[in-house]
């Protein structure tokens, strides 16, 4: 406990207490079920039936790696708890380090007896930096605080135990060395195409543009659009997660509000896809290309254009938000009055949860689900978090 030492003595006005921590571990996960590097069988993997009778014929039910070993995690913290001025204020930062060697996971397999197989996968990093910060005081009757969480996140993929090979999952996602796990992988747009002598003075593409077509900019310089101007365009993972609230209390009255959000993460939109479903377009359509100079950003619509739907920087949404996560209001009825009813504590109290949310996609709620190898992929389907109100009575006998 730093505090504690001689050179803080002129601040022990200021600093209450301060305590200086890290650590550092290693540890093993094994948490992939047993014996899965040993082949198992399935007893009724295949049924024959011979003259009216059925023959359950055991498979082999995997294809084991027997090599397969736990999951190595190493980590290191560093940071500082404190309370200042007179423990009104506290303070707790801590930097992270955690490396995940010859991780677990189940990939896609070409063995045709199981599509996916446990095998260690990889080497990924998550570092950082998480802080809470408070404050809390009263005058007279009066008493409030205030709090502030945070958390940054850099995820990035140190090795893959394929010769690091990427690995691509659909057609937006690709987790490759030295990016975030399921980073969106696609081109990025340059404009609209707003007339044919503008396409014919553009690059050579695979594919014949129109006007109000995407134009995709040449990344590698090669004077032609080819799959090889593609890049890591978005990722899924937030590198920043925070929260803050504030609490208030007067004589009987009491009130709290809650917020949290994050921020530097994508969402891939796949509403603007062409769908077979009869449904109308999204409102973002009435800002479509539909003569030279009404776009420069949303593309005809013209579904038979399927180089508009590539995965691009045309699809990608902020995934950030803030939302009013809470809001509660409450009375506690004088001791004085509810002792009569031999009651030791009478409240009542009014809730609201998710009443607001700052964001800029366009879909039902910023917070999209998915695998981590291939998330954030928001087809409209997502359901949006309801607004909730409730009203309670809380009685101590």
């Amino acid at each position: 406990i730093a505090s504690e030492e001689r050179i803080f003595e002129p601040l022990k006005a200021t600093v209450d207490y301060l305590k200086l921590k890290t650590s550092w571990g290693k540890f093993g996960n094994d948490k992939i079920g047993n014996y899965m590097m040993y082949p198992q069988i399935n007893p009724r993997g295949q049924q024959v039936v011979v003259n009216g009778v059925t023959y359950y014929i055991p498979t082999q039910a995997n294809h084991p790696d027997t090599t397969l070993h736990w999951e190595v995690i190493k980590e290191f913290d560093a940071g500082f708890e404190a309370q200042l001025f007179k423990n009104r204020m506290k303070i707790d930062v801590d930097y992270y380090n955690k490396l995940t060697t010859d991780m677990l996971a189940y990939l896609e397999t070409s063995s045709g007896i199981n599509s996916f197989d446990v095998t260690n996968f990889g080497s990924i990093r998550n570092s950082g930096l998480e802080f809470i910060l408070s404050w809390n005081d009263k005058i007279g009757n009066f008493s409030y605080g205030a709090s502030v969480n945070g958390a940054t996140l850099k995820n990035e993929l140190i090795a893959i135990s394929n010769s690091n090979a990427d690995i691509v999952t659909g057609k937006y996602h690709r987790t490759s060395v030295g990016h975030s796990v399921g980073a969106i992988y696609g081109y990025v747009q340059d404009g609209i195409f707003q007339n044919q002598s503008e396409i014919d003075a553009y690059y050579p593409a695979p594919w014949t543009s129109k006007p109000g077509d995407i134009r995709y900019k040449d990344l590698n310089g090669d004077n032609k659009i080819t799959s090889a101007d593609r890049d890591f365009i978005g990722r899924t993972i937030p590198t920043f997660t925070y929260g803050f609230s504030l609490n208030a209390a007067y004589a009987s009255f009491d009130a709290n509000v809650d917020f949290n959000g994050v921020s530097g993460n994508d969402i891939i939109n796949a509403k603007k896809l062409p769908t077979y479903a009869q449904f109308n377009f999204y409102t973002t359509s009435l800002k479509r290309w539909h003569g030279e100079g009404t776009s420069t950003v949303e593309p005809a619509l013209n579904t038979a254009q399927g180089h508009n739907f590539e995965s691009s920087t045309n699809l990608l949404e902020s995934g950030a938000y803030l939302r009013l996560r809470s809001v509660q209001l409450g009375y506690n009825f004088p001791l004085q009055l509810i002792k009569k009813l031999n009651l030791s504590k009478v409240r009542v109290y009014a809730n609201a949860q998710n009443l607001l949310t700052f964001r800029k996609n366009s879909g039902f709620t910023p917070e999209i689900g998915g695998s981590i190898l291939a998330g954030s992929i928001d087809s409209g389907g997502t359901y949006p978090i309801p607004t909730t109100y409730s009203f309670g009575l809380t009685v101590n006998f």
